[in-house]
């Protein structure tokens, strides 16, 4: 790299640093961050901080199980791309962080485009089943509260919802590893298109990883204890506010439902979304609207906080290696 291009990477490193910074910021009353920790108890602040820190941790172990078994890679580097990729899922909507993890797989793991496709949709994936199973063992548990709460025509929607998300993440799964084993016996084309060779491959990699049963049982293994890390995390939210109530695992599974569905258009990071939720759903649990607002902005903190800390030095070490890309050699 020429010097001055060289000079230049800094330069770009601290334009994404201040944007990402902007971007946390947005939206944000820190003022009511700062009050908030200000009364929160600081043991159940910190026991939150830490769930959510080896969260974090236990998804991006899941990308290097999804890349098993047909591209073995180092742990450490892989985790550490997760890292960088989750940080950029904190600041940006619509999951731009899993792209960003995409490119960073191909260029920094040499892995092909299908492989790093498919590690990342199946990390996704089996979230996603982990957490549907969940939300439907505590509607199920806890429907006769919820028909108190909600309604009981409320109660059989949601559960129907749910159960049908479970049920199509199963049949799924079943169709990727079908379509993996009729793929691998097909014989193949002599001009392949692109589009259609990048499908196959995807398949193959989703289908080959959940056909062994020892890989799929702890890639969702380690997919459940990131739920629960989760829930134990927004759990803990609720004593260190003082809100208090009978049924707490209740309320959170409501604000995780409601939370991650707003999430697919806003980042986690805009105040309006928790906010929003924390004072809908919580008020069906007889909470205030004064704590409500105070958890909105301790579960901006414990959502920000944990996803800088491990993220910042990644990211800022990858927007080197971009700007190094781009300017040239």
């Amino acid at each position: 790299m020429a010097p001055r291009s060289k000079a230049l990477v800094p330069t770009v490193q601290a334009l994404v640093s201040l944007a990402i910074l902007v971007l946390l910021v947005r939206q944000v009353e820190l003022q009511a961050i700062a009050q908030s920790f200000g009364s929160a108890s600081l043991g159940w602040l910190l026991i939150a901080l830490a769930c959510k820190t080896v969260g974090l941790t236990l998804h991006e172990l899941r990308l290097w199980v999804s890349l098993m078994p047909t591209h073995h890679r180092r742990a450490w580097p892989v985790v550490v791309i997760g890292y960088a990729a989750g940080l950029v899922n904190t600041v940006l909507p619509m999951r731009s962080g899993d792209l960003f993890a995409i490119v960073l797989l191909k260029t920094e793991q040499d892995l092909p485009g299908p492989a790093a496709i498919s590690a990342v949709g199946l990390t996704a994936f089996l979230e996603a089943f982990a957490f549907g199973v969940f939300l439907l063992g505590v509607l199920l548990l806890g429907a006769p509260h919820f028909d108190s709460l909600l309604g009981a025509t409320s109660t059989s929607r949601a559960t129907g919802a749910v159960s049908m998300l479970a049920l199509g993440s199963l049949v799924g799964a079943a169709i990727a590893v079908f379509l993996a084993r009729r793929l691998g016996e097909a014989p193949q084309e002599e001009r392949p298109s692109v589009l259609r060779e990048g499908l196959k491959g995807t398949l193959r990699a989703i289908g080959e990883h959940l056909g062994h049963p020892k890989l799929a049982f702890c890639n969702l293994a380690l997919a459940f204890g990131q739920v629960l890390c989760l829930v134990v995390t927004f759990w803990c939210l609720l004593p260190a506010v003082g809100a208090d109530t009978a049924l707490p695992l209740l309320a959170v599974s409501g604000i995780l439902a409601v939370g991650s569905l707003a999430s697919i258009v806003l980042p986690p990071t805009m105040a309006a979304g928790p906010a929003a939720v924390s004072i809908f759903v919580l008020g069906f649990f007889g909470i205030g609207e004064a704590q409500a607002l105070a958890y909105a902005a301790l579960s901006w903190a414990v959502n920000v906080v944990p996803a800088l800390v491990v993220g910042a030095v990644p990211l800022w070490r990858r927007v080197g290696l971009l700007g190094e890309a781009v300017l040239g050699d």
